[in-house]
């Protein structure tokens, strides 16, 4: 996602780069919890999957590009949706498209190279096309970022959420701002048209909570955590949990919105005057996946209350209403500067959780230009 980030962000890269010793202050944990996540014991292992120096990608014209967020496709192959994506070295130049989908049939595994078998729309190798609708910095629509995809393999049929971006500059109080989100629907995976529901979004106010979101199917529903647009800092933005049959996801009142009090409260509702937030906090964009093992929910998202110093989070629960653990840090600004991201690869395992970080070093940082995808293997 070619983003430009705020100003104290890089005045903080400025100091790394200078050798001074910056400490990481204690992330501020969501009132729900009223307590601090632990910190990581020692920084961990990153293996790069993206690049222009990297085959794998490159061959789809992906020399810089970010998210690639993973989630099942028909068949057995995983798909990987990038965000702005350019076919040079240098972020933001070069045939821009987004979004972007490759597939694989591999688990990613530390220290070895992913292999991407194809790209949707394209025969063989070549320039991966955008797989929908981008209005370019036309119409009021800067561009169109993914936040998640789903499949069914009872029709082939493929949904993809997304973000219709107003701007990206940055504000005090976020890094970009939505026009809308929406469901975009494809009968095969490689073109999507953006037929489906759409949840408004005020740029000027940025607080639909309804913006950025991750989904999940289990059974005959699709749940769907969202958050607001722009990784706000504020310590109290609200998490929201809808859920939706997963044959009437193109039909928006068929979708209901968790409306407990506590986690142990299975209400929902479409009334969505009557939402229930299932977490309180600093959100960037989340990930939800129920992991392979059957039973364990992993969430992940970049905890920005610290917005000097953010980090990549896990959360697990039994349940995607909860209650959710406290939350862990996987990755430190400190350890990684830059990075975004955390998606949950979906053969994780409580014990085998595979994150897709994103790094974005800006070219006037003072640092190496970065704009790529790594693989971090951790625990939940």
């Amino acid at each position: 996602m070619f983003r430009q980030l705020v100003s104290t962000l890089v005045a903080l890269a400025a100091i790394l780069i200078l050798g001074l010793a910056v400490s990481t202050s204690a992330l501020s944990e969501p009132p729900h919890w009223g307590q601090s996540p632990p910190k990581p014991n020692m920084p961990p292992l990153l293996t790069r999957l993206t690049g222009a120096d990297i085959e794998a990608t490159s061959r789809f014209g992906s020399d810089s590009t970010d998210l690639m967020i993973p989630f099942n496709l028909p068949g057995g192959n995983v798909g990987f949706l990038g965000g702005d994506t350019f076919d040079t070295a240098t972020p933001g130049v070069g045939n821009w498209r987004s979004p972007i989908l490759l597939r694989s049939n591999q688990t990613p595994v530390p220290g070895k190279a992913l292999h991407f078998d194809s790209a949707a729309g394209l025969d063989g190798y070549g320039l991966a096309p955008e797989i929908m609708y981008n209005g370019h910095k036309n119409n009021g629509e800067y561009t169109v970022i993914p936040t998640d995809g789903i499949s069914f393999p009872e029709t082939g049929n493929v949904i993809v959420s997304y973000m219709s971006l107003h701007s990206w500059w940055p504000t005090d109080d976020h890094a970009w701002a939505n026009n809308y989100s929406g469901l975009a629907w494809s009968p095969d995976g490689n073109y999507f048209y953006r037929i489906g529901p759409t949840w408004p979004n005020n740029p000027d106010k940025n607080n639909s909570p309804y913006q950025v979101m991750s989904m999940q199917r289990d059974g005959d529903f699709v749940y769907i955590v969202s958050v607001r647009a722009g990784r706000q800092p504020s310590t109290d933005t609200p998490m929201m949990l809808q859920r939706v049959s997963w044959d009437n996801m193109l039909d928006k009142t068929a979708y209901q919105c968790w409306a407990g009090k506590n986690v142990f409260d299975n209400i929902w509702s479409s009334d969505y005057a009557s939402c229930s937030p299932i977490l309180q906090g600093s959100f960037g964009e989340p990930s939800l996946r129920k992991l392979s093992d059957g039973k364990t929910w992993a969430m992940s998202y970049l905890d920005t209350s610290s917005p000097e110093s953010p980090s990549i989070v896990t959360r697990a629960a039994a349940s995607p209403i909860g209650p959710w653990s406290v939350p862990k840090i996987q990755l430190t600004w400190d350890q990684n500067p830059f990075l975004y991201g955390g998606f949950i690869h979906p053969r994780s395992t409580p014990n085998n959780l595979l994150l897709m970080v994103s790094t974005w070093v800006p070219v006037d940082s003072g640092l190496a230009p970065r704009y790529d995808v790594s693989l971090l293997k951790s625990t939940v």
